[in-house]
């Protein structure tokens, strides 16, 4: 884990480390992104439950939905067409 500032925030010196360990995260959630696509939502969630990430719904139907804008290495977001998985990714 990164040293942090008093501000919070990681040194200048450690700044590369903690990045390096947020893209590892990503990388191992979008692997398992990746085996979403084409699952129906319960499936979609019963796996993304086995692998300690969470689902959210970003877009319904060719429809955007509203969503916080933060970064969560362990959150799925994927878009459906009925109750299909069409696209997820990381964050």
């Amino acid at each position: 884990m990164a040293r942090r500032s008093c501000s919070g925030v990681p040194d200048d010196a450690r700044i590369p480390e903690a990045l390096e360990g947020v893209r590892a995260a990503l990388e191992r959630t979008q692997a398992v992104a990746n085996q979403l696509i084409g699952l129906d939502l319960h499936d979609a969630n019963q796996l993304a439950a086995r692998s300690g990430r969470q689902l959210r719904v970003v877009k319904r139907d060719g429809k955007g939905l509203t969503v916080t804008a933060d970064l969560g290495t362990n959150r799925i977001s994927i878009e459906t067409e009925g109750d299909i998985v069409v696209a997820a990714s990381s964050g």
